[in-house]
């Protein structure tokens, strides 16, 4: 369980799949409060366009980067990629 008074901004969130629901959900975090850190998506031009709307937010190589350089980790792919982004 999480205490009550931990700083959200303290949390790193990570995006892996930066399309409507990625994007959606790095905005909305990051209006919430908390630092959405780090991104991945096979075309970094989507990666780039949450970014514009994120500040701070750093694109990734891998997947992998993601989960290493975050708290959370959203994965917000089509159900027949999910497969491929968990072995990656």
């Amino acid at each position: 369980m999480v205490a009550a008074n931990h700083d959200r901004s303290e949390r790193r969130i990570g995006i892996i799949g930066p399309g409507r629901v990625g994007a959606t959900l790095a905005e909305a975090f990051h209006l919430a409060g908390y630092a959405v850190a780090v991104a991945y998506g096979r075309r970094p031009e989507a990666v780039n366009a949450v970014a514009d709307r994120v500040p701070g937010l750093l694109a990734a190589g891998t997947p992998q980067a993601v989960a290493d350089l975050s708290d959370i980790v959203f994965i917000a792919v089509s159900d027949d990629a999910i497969d491929r982004v968990a072995t990656a």
